[in-house]
């Protein structure tokens, strides 16, 4: 029988993986749309958190390898990758940038850009474990050490709840864009320590 391509749509908030670590895709991207510093000629894919790839991973979502990470940044003012689309050959399927949350919610792609980001701020986050939550801004202008030597700074702390494998999660409000999380505070037990980052 023929072989049939098909068009996947890739989800933000829903997970994504290497060999390594599941994490959430978190916007669809064009490199000239974020501060990348860096030309990478227009291509499209999808961001996701820096601290969980490398350059040249193989990212797969829901059992679909969709590109790979081309560029990372992760310290400074960033933790973020981008994951180049793959483009389609001869019968094979293309992977599609979509503003459609797995809920069946959707991004506000083209909105307004938060940039103040004032405390008390609400705000929304899906992550690929806890799905879509709602919280506050708490702090801005955060430092965090992440170990061997990665400090992350001009962070904002936010009191929606978060876990394991929700680092990536697009963070917005109404028709506003405010960025994605890139890690969760816990305790020693293992639970949440109430912010998130």
């Amino acid at each position: 029988s023929p072989q049939v391509s098909a068009k996947i749509y890739v989800k933000s908030g829903s997970y994504a993986s290497n060999s390594k670590e599941s994490f959430t895709v978190a916007w669809g991207a064009r490199s000239q749309d974020i501060a990348l510093n860096v030309d990478l000629r227009g291509k499209q894919g999808w961001l996701v958190p820096g601290h969980a790839v490398s350059v040249g991973d193989s990212i797969t979502w829901n059992g679909y390898t969709i590109g790979k990470v081309i560029w990372k940044k992760f310290g400074g003012n960033f933790d973020v990758a981008l994951v180049e689309r793959k483009e389609p050959g001869l019968f094979e399927n293309s992977y599609k940038i979509t503003d459609e949350l797995p809920n069946g919610e959707t991004l506000p792609y083209g909105g307004a850009s938060i940039t103040n980001f004032p405390q008390n701020y609400a705000v929304n986050a899906y992550g690929g474990t806890s799905g879509k939550q709602t919280g506050y801004i708490r702090e801005s202008n955060v430092s965090i050490n992440y170990g061997s030597g990665v400090i992350c700074e001009g962070f904002i702390a936010c009191d929606y709840r978060s876990n394991y494998g929700d680092s990536g999660a697009p963070v917005w409000n109404g028709i506003a864009y405010v960025g994605m999380q890139s890690g969760s505070s816990f305790n020693s037990d293992g639970s949440w320590a109430g912010m998130s980052y």
